[in-house]
């Protein structure tokens, strides 16, 4: 059994050539997305197309199939294109669905033998080897019509012979079709389908053109296959010429003489309209007429566009552009040279002949234009070409008075600077960063002025250069030197002034502030002139000069003086300087900021705790800022920006009220001084102490709620926090009452006392820690630990009051029987202030502080006598009140 060949094309445009048998095992040709195939047959050789998946199954007459493996894996405007070849000849498979699965075919032919084309890779020039069922092939020389394939109808045993092949051409067979097919359609148990309406090679278009061209090739023809019978209605350029499909299912429709659609490109539309009433409209090959020879118009290069070639156009070559019919070609020949072209798609042409083609010199010659478009029409024309190449200049010598040297009197006037080129040259004289245009008379001759002032002063060589263009657009450029002496030279060296060019008010005092500067050597005199007033320098024999200003002519504080210097050399010539001197005899920035004590203007001990903080600010670039705080002195560090900042150690700081100096030194040495005072409150309040409190027992759940407590009023402002197990601090609504002589709870004798009442939705119930907190005036804190319950055994949580942050003096263990252990730890993070705690409690309460060493006694301001106890070695300490015996150490 012979093998199918084929040749696959991949996107990238690589080829692959291959065999299959079309049996078990080589029946797949793998393709991408892009990809060509061409198969080795004839039309008449594949019986249908049928969808299997994504695949593509190509089945031939003889039975054998073919898989195209992925073919509808892809967007379908990407699916590969699949051919047919043999014999020279290709044809690309268009499908048309017939249902599910099921397909017809419509050929697109391309006769392509001898001629090249992007597809010959495809093409075989061999006809196809013969299928075994293939019978009669020469029945199939004309094989334009859409069909799913002949070999499916006239294969051996399919029911009709070979002869039956002419009435039969139109016809499309469904993939999947088998058996015979009867007269009355229904042989094979399918249905025949209606051939549909085609326009033939709709892909390749009519072309109609050229020299050559005659009346009787002015004729457009266009023609399709249909169902027998039906109408067709072709239009062309607003013609339109009708046809009928004639019984073998072909048509033909012919545009001539009046119906010429004449030079243009044409679109075509076909209708068809089927016996049963069935409309398909088409599309069919674009017509494309011209007989009209090309146009050519000239853009550069010339005389008709105004254009002559210079000396650098012929060097680089001699360009000639225009616009023409796109695609055309164009041979252009000058002087026996010859270069051709084609006109781009947007119509634009360019041709360059080389320097050795083209003679130099100044002369006219012709250009010959042949062109010819692509359908052969060809026209002549003809253009003269100027060719300039050449152009001269000069600068002329002794200029300015006849020496080439510019002295002051004539840099007071305009310059004359002349010479000569071509006549009727434009001329550019480019001098000291200046550029002035001129032309040349009938002579060649030129005169540019240097305008006053264009020119440098002093003693300089300046470098000219003459740039000459002739009409052609050659250019030659010259150069020239001038020389410029006008006047002496003078700097004043302000850098200089005091070393640093600042005067301070140190060197204010000396009396005298020297300035100094430089001239040119030879030099006669300097004067200068400052403030208002004029001295004259002592000048060297290099022209260094030097003068000494009384300081008392010049202003004090911060400020700028200008300052003149004139400089007169041995011929008269004279030169000005100017600038400034600094003067600084001040600083102008001393403040002193009062953040340290807060919004109160006194420092507690929280704001003291890292140390007195002094700030301020001082003149950017200050040397130093000194401040004496209690006879020492502190350097303070100073930023950028001037601002100032030192700290005072907490411990050499007392309270009371201090009165400190602040000195600073500017960058040019200048000093000021300014005095401030603070006043520092860094003593803690007693800590609150609790007299006595009342109880309410809770109606629903008979526990025991706290009323009132009653403390001793130190005119601080007091406040209460709840302790809660979990250690979450609370301050409960609270109203503070001075206790009367008749209060239900009593009053202690001798001491003012207040009234802390807790509102009933906030209850706080017996057993809970409370820290009662004293705050003065000036911030310092003071707070008492303790617990209330008369009928239990509560816990008083030390270190859930250090978690929150408050100062902690004094420990009340009196309304509740309560055993405290604490550490020398936990008194140093309760009183951040003094690292001391007072516990007051009765014979009922014990007292833990292990390690600790009884050092003696203290009574509080009430008399109350107290047992006090040194802790590590931090200076830790704890007062146990005497009446609390049982004291473990």
């Amino acid at each position: 059994m012979q093998t199918i060949e084929f040749v696959l094309r991949s996107r990238a445009g690589s080829f692959q050539d291959g065999s299959l048998t079309g049996e078990s095992g080589n029946t797949t040709i793998f393709l991408q997305t892009g990809d060509q195939v061409s198969l080795h047959l004839a039309r008449h050789q594949v019986a249908g197309y049928e969808r299997e998946g994504s695949n593509l199954i190509v089945r031939l007459a003889d039975g054998r199939e073919i898989v195209l493996s992925d073919y509808f894996s892809g967007d379908a405007t990407e699916q590969p294109r699949v051919f047919l070849s043999s014999d020279g000849e290709i044809a690309e498979v268009a499908l048309i669905s017939a249902g599910e699965n099921e397909y017809f075919a419509q050929y697109s032919s391309t006769e392509i033998w001898g001629k090249w084309s992007p597809n010959d890779e495809l093409v075989f020039l061999e006809e196809a080897d013969p299928l075994a069922v293939a019978s009669a092939p020469q029945a199939y020389e004309d094989e334009t019509v859409s069909m799913l394939g002949a070999g499916a109808i006239l294969g051996p045993g399919l029911g009709l012979g070979g002869a039956a092949v002419a009435g039969l051409a139109g016809v499309s067979v469904l993939a999947g079709t088998s058996g015979g097919v009867s007269e009355s359609g229904s042989g094979g148990g399918n249905e025949p389908v209606k051939a549909p309406a085609t326009v033939n090679d709709p892909e390749a278009a009519v072309t109609i053109g050229g020299d050559g061209t005659t009346d009787d090739d002015k004729t457009v023809t266009i023609t399709g296959t249909g169902e027998p019978g039906a109408s067709v209605s072709v239009e062309v350029n607003d013609m339109t010429e009708t046809g009928t499909v004639d019984p073998d299912g072909n048509w033909t429709v012919t545009f001539e003489n009046e119906t010429y659609p004449g030079d243009g490109n044409h679109e075509v539309d076909v209708t068809v309209t089927d016996p049963d009433g069935e409309v398909t409209e088409l599309t069919g090959p674009d017509v494309v007429i011209d007989t009209t020879p090309p146009e050519l118009n000239f853009s550069s290069g010339v005389v008709e566009t105004n254009d002559a070639h210079n000396e650098t156009e012929h060097n680089s070559g001699v360009t000639l552009t225009g616009v023409g019919e796109a695609g055309s070609t164009l041979v252009v020949t000058i002087d026996g040279a010859s270069h051709s072209t084609t006109v781009d798609a947007n119509g634009n042409w360019s041709v360059t002949f080389d320097k050795s083609e083209l003679a130099t010199g100044e002369y006219m010659t012709s250009a010959t234009f042949v062109t010819t478009d692509s359908f052969g029409n060809s026209a002549t024309y003809t253009a003269d070409v100027e060719i300039d190449t050449q152009v001269e200049a000069a600068i002329n010598s002794n200029l300015s008075g006849g020496d080439d040297i510019v002295n002051a009197a004539e840099h007071d006037l305009a310059v004359a600077i002349s010479g000569t080129a071509d006549p009727n040259a434009s001329i550019s004289l480019s001098i000291n960063g200046n550029t002035y245009t001129t032309t040349t008379d009938s002579n060649g001759s030129w005169t540019v002025d240097v305008p006053t002032g264009n020119l440098p002063t002093g003693e300089v060589d300046v470098s000219m250069t003459v740039t000459a263009t002739d009409s052609a657009g050659n250019v030659t450029t010259t150069n020239g030197m001038l020389h410029v002496d006008t006047v002496g030279s003078v700097d004043i060296s302000e850098e200089l002034v005091e070393n640093d060019g600042v005067v301070s008010k140190a060197e204010m005092d000396d009396g005298l502030v020297p300035i100094t500067g430089t001239s040119e050597a030879g030099t006669t005199s300097v004067m200068v002139t400052i403030a208002g007033e004029t001295y004259s320098a002592t000048v060297a024999a290099n022209g260094d000069w030097t003068v000494d200003i009384p300081s008392t002519t010049l202003p004090t504080g911060e400020t700028t003086v200008s300052i003149t210097a004139v400089a007169t050399d041995a011929v008269g010539n004279t030169s000005i300087s100017n600038g400034t001197v600094d003067i600084d005899t001040i600083v102008n920035t001393l403040t002193v900021t009062d953040d340290s004590s807060g919004s109160d203007d006194v420092v507690n001990a929280a704001e003291l705790s890292d140390g007195l903080i002094l700030s301020g600010e001082v003149e950017v670039g200050a040397q130093s800022v000194i401040v004496s705080f209690n006879g020492v002195n502190y350097t303070a560090s100073v930023d950028a920006n001037g601002n100032w900042t030192t700290t005072i150690p907490a411990a050499n700081v007392a309270d009371g009220n201090h009165t400190y100096t602040v000195t600073a030194v500017d960058w040019v040495g200048n000093s000021a001084i300014t005095n401030h005072s603070i006043e520092v409150d860094a003593t803690a309040p007693e800590g609150p102490m609790v007299f006595e409190h009342t109880s309410r027992e809770d109606g629903t759940t008979g526990d025991h709620f706290i009323r009132q407590i009653v403390l001793k009023d130190d005119g601080d402002e007091l406040d209460v926090y709840t302790i809660a197990d979990d250690g979450i601090v609370s301050n409960p609504l609270q109203a503070d009452t001075a206790v009367s002589a008749s209060s239900a709870m009593g009053t202690v004798s001798g001491y003012d006392e207040v009234e802390i009442q807790f509102s009933n939705s906030e209850r706080v119930w017996e057993g809970t820690t409370l820290l009662v907190q004293a705050e003065d005036d000036a911030g310092n804190t003071s707070g008492t630990l303790m617990v209330i319950d008369k009928n239990g055994s509560p816990t008083l949580n030390v270190d859930h009051a250090i978690a929150s942050g408050m100062n902690v003096e004094n420990i009340d263990l009196t309304q509740a029987d309560v055993d405290l252990t604490i550490t020398e730890a936990q008194i140093k993070a309760m009183s951040a202030s003094s690292d001391q705690i007072m516990v007051r409690g009765g014979a009922d309460d014990q007292v833990t502080i292990t390690g600790a060493v009884k050092t003696g006694t203290q009574s509080d301001t009430m008399g109350q006598s107290f047992d006090v106890y040194s802790i590590g070695d931090d200076g830790a300490v704890i007062l146990v009140d005497d009446e609390i015996t049982n004291v473990i150490i």
